[in-house]
């Protein structure tokens, strides 16, 4: 996000917070968030280290029993390679000891793309066949776990 975003997003809605920081340090107290939404970030973060270090401060602005919302790539963009796809295995590395409930979603888009202008009921169809969904929903939680 770029400040000048920041600055239209704090215009049309005051009662928010609104900030630009790196997710590897962010500005917040150590147990700040009952959630956290974290969509479409982590395939942007083709550095390893830096995912890890993003998944640390998440982990320490979250409270004991706060929940993070993951929503993002599963797989890779061949016509993208600004963006590298995490799988379940991957996320659970980068938090350890978390209870991970993630489930595919998402009919692909060059599918979406296609089907649903001219059919909605087969792309929706063919959404609840998991192998064709692109991308990670759900839930991250720490219970009974101290933060790093």
């Amino acid at each position: 996000m770029s400040a000048s975003r920041v600055e239209q997003a704090q215009k049309l809605n005051p009662a928010c917070n609104w900030s630009v920081a790196s997710a590897s340090q962010l500005p917040f107290d150590n147990a700040s968030f009952d959630l956290i939404l974290v969509s479409v970030v982590m395939t942007s973060v083709l550095d390893e280290t830096v995912r890890r270090e993003i998944s640390i401060e998440l982990r320490r602005v979250l409270k004991p029993e706060g929940k993070i919302l993951w929503f993002d790539f599963a797989f890779s963009n061949p016509r993208n390679r600004a963006v590298r796809g995490i799988k379940k295995s991957r996320v659970a590395r980068l938090f350890p000891g978390a209870k991970i409930d993630l489930k595919r979603v998402c009919l692909a888009p060059p599918l979406a793309r296609l089907i649903a202008p001219r059919s909605y009921w087969l792309a929706e169809g063919l959404e609840r066949l998991a192998f064709l969904n692109t991308h990670l929903l759900g839930i991250i939680s720490f219970e009974g776990e101290e933060p790093a």
